[in-house]
């Protein structure tokens, strides 16, 4: 299987998580409810470092997942050009 570039795959994760987080929001400004409770009690800034740690938590689990796919399985091959 051809893996994307770390970049790539970087972008597309915070794509998705920047994607989810608009939905959150969304949500919670029609039904003035968060779907995580934990948001109520937090407030604007809180909720910021809530999200950047999460975010931070996720692109590392990446990296860690990446690395431990390229030690059972190799690193991923370049592609020769022709």
């Amino acid at each position: 299987r051809k893996y994307p570039s770390k970049k790539v795959g970087l972008t597309i994760l915070i794509t998705f998580i920047a994607s989810y987080l608009i939905w959150i929001h969304v949500i919670n400004s029609y039904t003035n409810k968060w779907v995580y409770p934990i948001l109520n009690l937090l407030n604007f800034p809180a909720r910021i470092g809530f999200f950047a740690g999460s975010l931070l938590f996720l692109i590392v689990l990446y990296v860690l997942g990446e690395k431990i796919n390229n030690a059972r399985w190799g690193a991923r091959s370049k592609v020769k050009s022709k």
